[in-house]
């Protein structure tokens, strides 16, 4: 009954029905975004070098050579994003992801909700790798999709130690028509994954947690409904990756630029999140947003009232890409030789 009262309360502020449906699906899975602790979970005591042997006991071995869900094999370990990284670097994202406050406090990790999200993670990567992730992302690639998102993650964190992850929707007023922009669906989930390799090795992403700020610009519904159709091909795999899979905590989810419709949004929301995720939203003015995060030095000058100078918080060297091929070279080479 609450998803029928909710998604005729969309439709009442203009949303079409893709759009009231996609927004009850993401808001339901959302709760499920930091996991949940059960009884008969395998509670480890002491640092992450003991949780991390624990964690790897649990890892099945190979039942054959095609059983590859647990090499990782999207991730690209020692390219790109995930230069210098290996699996244990995989393993230690998900056991810093499965601590809660208390957890931090009593140096304890909750290996049994490690090891499910690892294992929802290596599936997913794995189905995936074929279609979207087979070479490693570079940040050269995606930097159009970061300018149709109007997307930065300053180098800093903020007010409580949190990275930050900041879209100025629209801000760029050039529409929301992937042909224009010469984005593809492809494309798009490669610049996700991006981000996902990232905070796979981004300790802070994992906890605290990151603080999302979200400008909408007084976007109005119809510009909503168009953005949304604008990733209505790869939704499904998007919100499985992010909300299922992806080691990552939202600490709070802060609105700004809000339009008319905005605040009829945010209480049905509240009909499907947990009081935890309910409480991390907030509809604010850009001035409060500025006082939550810590002052405008948080932000890149002239980026949602930002005044500092600053680089991003995943920097990429552009002789990154050249230098991974270089290497594949020098090994091919040296098998030849061998």
């Amino acid at each position: 009954m609450a998803e029928i009262a909710a998604n005729n309360s969309l439709k009442a502020i203009g949303f079409d029905d893709r759009l009231a449906a996609t927004v009850t699906t993401e808001l339901k899975a959302m709760n499920n975004m930091e996991g949940e602790d059960q009884d008969g979970d395998k509670i480890i005591f002491g640092d992450i070098g003991d949780a991390l042997l624990a964690l790897k006991t649990m890892i099945p071995a190979k039942e054959d050579e095609n059983d590859t869900i647990y090499d990782f094999k999207s991730v690209h370990l020692g390219k790109s994003a995930a230069r210098g990284k290996t699996k244990d670097d995989i393993y230690r994202g998900f056991l810093y992801w499965s601590q809660k406050d208390e957890d931090v406090e009593n140096e304890c990790f909750n290996i049994t909700k490690a090891f499910k999200r690892l294992t929802s993670f290596a599936k997913c990567q794995d189905d995936y790798f074929e279609k979207y992730w087979d070479t490693p992302v570079y940040l050269k690639e995606i930097r159009v999709v970061n300018e149709f998102m109007s997307a930065f993650t300053p180098e800093y964190e903020v007010a409580g130690g949190s990275p930050l992850w900041a879209y100025a929707m629209g801000s760029h007023g050039r529409g929301w028509d992937l042909k224009e922009w010469g984005i593809t669906d492809k494309l798009l989930m490669r610049w996700f994954w991006y981000t996902v390799v990232c905070c796979l090795f981004d300790k802070k992403a994992q906890h605290p947690g990151v603080v999302i700020v979200q400008s909408f610009n007084n976007m109005g519904v119809g510009e909503m409904v168009k953005m949304n159709n604008a990733f209505s091909g790869i939704e499904k795999e998007m919100n499985r990756m992010f909300y299922g899979c992806l080691p990552v905590k939202m600490k709070s989810i802060i609105i700004v630029g809000s339009p008319w419709w905005m605040s009829a949004l945010m209480r049905i929301m509240r009909l499907f999140l947990s009081k935890k995720m309910s409480e991390r939203f907030k509809n604010v003015s850009i001035e409060k947003m500025h006082q939550l995060i810590g002052g405008k030095t948080m932000l890149p000058k002239d980026y949602l009232g930002g005044v500092t100078t600053m680089t991003e918080r995943w920097p990429q060297a552009d002789t990154c890409e050249e230098e991974d091929k270089k290497a594949e070279e020098e090994e091919a080479t040296e098998e030849v030789l061998l």
